[in-house]
């Protein structure tokens, strides 16, 4: 079974994945949090995908960017392109078996 990961970034484009178009979530994201908020939560997620069992074949792979002026945009792009990939393939979830519905009710403690 696959761990709950607890994450503001991650819990925030999950909830709004499907409902709100990618490119206004990702201009949220870019406007609100910072780059290296961005590029944990990024990091986290594409490791939590390598964690799946049965391991998932040709996803994405985690790119590292250099400084630029637009590194948080595409950040938040590639994040939003994994969880593209997990939709199409239908592996939303925090594992390969765990519903979409289950993972996308996130909640936050303070």
């Amino acid at each position: 079974m696959a761990a709950s990961i607890l994450n503001e970034f991650l819990c925030f484009i999950v909830n709004n994945f499907g409902k709100v178009p990618k490119q206004d979530i990702i201009s949220t994201l870019v406007g609100f949090y910072d780059e290296d908020e961005v590029v944990e939560a990024k990091q986290t997620l594409f490791r939590a995908v390598d964690e799946f069992d049965p391991k998932v074949s040709d996803s994405p792979r985690l790119k590292t960017r250099s400084k630029a002026s637009n590194k948080r945009r595409l950040e938040c792009a590639d994040a939003m392109g994994l969880l593209v990939f997990l939709d199409k393939r239908q592996l939303m979830g925090t594992g390969a078996s765990t519903p979409y519905k289950r993972w996308s009710k996130c909640t936050m403690k303070k």
